[in-house]
């Protein structure tokens, strides 16, 4: 097997039989590979957040913007490292990360409606 890009697979394996012994059940299992920056939705209430990889930024693709809306990366320490203000309605930004050392961050979304979202990203 050649791991060629991130997704998902269902993965099949089989065994003969032969005049001595029986064939096997077939066992599946599903392959799961990510994209080379980790992304998993960590908490969200009520707006979707998603996070697509690049090597010099990440695309933020939200659900909707509310009011007051906040894209926050944060260590995990909780130390902001980038801030962006969004204007109501805009649901798609870029955030640089070139500069962000290897390392797990969170992208923190949040609105004035105190909805709120977070992804966790791992820059490798």
């Amino acid at each position: 097997m050649h791991i060629l890009k991130s997704g998902t697979t269902i993965l099949t394996a089989t065994q003969a039989g032969n005049d001595s012994y029986n064939a096997a059940t077939a066992v599946t299992s599903t392959l799961t590979v990510s994209p080379t920056t980790g992304i998993d939705q960590v908490e969200s209430n009520a707006i979707n957040l998603n996070v697509y990889p690049n090597p010099v930024a990440v695309t933020v693709a939200l659900s909707e913007a509310g009011q007051g809306a906040v894209l926050r990366v944060t260590d995990l320490t909780g130390k902001t490292l980038i801030l962006e203000n969004l204007a109501q309605g805009v649901t798609t930004t870029l955030i640089p990360v070139a500069n962000l050392s290897k390392g797990v961050y969170l992208v923190n979304y949040s609105d004035k409606t105190s909805k709120r979202a977070v992804v966790k990203l791992i820059k490798y």
